[in-house]
């Protein structure tokens, strides 16, 4: 009977959790360093041990995903590509459970740059001097 009881309860426990997907990386960014060669800079998020990045041709159907071992990795590299327009984002994953993925970042591989383009800096060194309020 105790038998019978203990396995009604064991109906009732709770199922293990699921791995919890860490944050999405911050600050991604991509380095078109050669035609055809790009690398990606992010600022890892905790718990992280492991990232994943996709990349689409055209920015439409399927995408190509690279794995980047190591939670505390904050750069990867790659090469090969042909020109053309590229989207890429990435991934944080834990124990197989992988963030939502960052916004896509469109980069074009036959033009050497930094995606997204990052805003200039503030302009420095300006004077102001009083007019006679006339527009």
């Amino acid at each position: 009977m105790l038998a019978l009881l203990l396995g009604a309860l064991s109906l009732f426990a709770a199922a293990p959790a699921e791995a919890q997907a860490p944050a999405n990386p911050t600050n991604f960014q991509v380095q078109v360093t050669a035609v055809g060669a790009w690398t990606a800079t992010w600022t890892r998020s905790a718990g992280a041990d492991s990232y994943r990045i996709d990349q689409q041709r055209n920015c439409s159907g399927n995408f190509q995903t690279s794995t980047v071992s190591g939670g505390t990795t904050e750069t990867f590299s790659n090469s090969g590509f042909g020109i053309g327009t590229y989207c890429l984002r990435i991934q944080a994953c834990a124990s197989g459970s992988c963030s939502a993925g960052t916004q896509w970042v469109t980069v074009n591989l036959g033009q050497t740059g930094t995606y997204p383009p990052t805003a200039p800096g503030a302009p420095t060194g300006l004077t102001v001097t009083p007019g006679n309020a006339q527009l």
